[in-house]
């Protein structure tokens, strides 16, 4: 059963997500900078794994309906898609029927951590950053958090949509405006408000703390 519900995309297990200081300790038990950088990305940007490693185009077959769905490839992260003076990196959007590219602000701390990555491994400008899978990073991502001692998260094993969902989660505890939804909405190319507000019941310490406050 998926954490994800099918019909809404709303996410169902609202213990399903890290704490930005589980998110640090997965960062420690990488087993070296590549898996290091790429767990960072997907910490700090709250895209989804295969807007930043890409895809090879593949055919989705229906068994029961005899019907062929063809899904497009997708380039991941490259040098000449980070713009390095306006803070932005242009992402391939896969929630789209056809993928585009949109600019995404990332912080400085992530832009430096990139550069001199690109500059240690000599990536050239039109080579993608991680050269990996989905698969791939699903079984580097199971080790790396049963050496940290975070196997599962809510009910389900870790796994990389777990960090797009607790980018969400700490945006919204951060500043839960109705501005700050929109914005937060449009970052993470959401079809509908809706879908983003269901991150604002991922909040309890604040709705314990006015509980209290209301009889006091």
């Amino acid at each position: 059963m998926s954490f994800i519900n099918s019909n809404t995309g709303i996410m169902k297990d609202l213990t399903g997500f890290l704490t930005r200081k589980q998110m640090e300790r997965l960062l420690k038990y990488c087993e070296n900078d590549n898996q290091r950088v790429l767990l960072w990305v997907l910490m700090r940007t709250g895209r989804r794994i295969t807007e930043i490693i890409g895809r090879k185009p593949y055919v989705h077959r229906n068994k029961n309906e005899g019907i062929s769905k063809v899904y497009p490839g997708i380039v991941g992260i490259r040098p000449c898609d980070i713009l390095w003076d306006s803070s932005q990196i242009s992402f391939a959007i896969v929630k789209k029927r056809k993928p585009v590219r949109k600019l995404k602000y990332v912080d400085e701390m992530t832009l430096k951590i990139l550069k001199q990555y690109i500059e240690v491994n000599e990536i050239q400008k039109k080579e993608q950053l991680f050269n990996c899978t989905r698969g791939g990073v699903y079984k580097m991502l199971r080790r790396i958090g049963d050496k940290a001692g975070i196997r599962s998260v809510g009910s389900k094993r870790l796994h990389p949509h777990h960090f797009r969902h607790s980018y969400a989660v700490l945006r919204v505890k951060m500043d839960k405006s109705a501005e700050s939804l929109r914005k937060l909405q449009q970052h993470l190319e959401h079809h509908s408000l809706d879908m983003t507000a269901h991150y604002l019941q991922f909040n309890p310490e604040d709705e314990k703390e006015v509980a209290e406050k209301m009889w006091k």
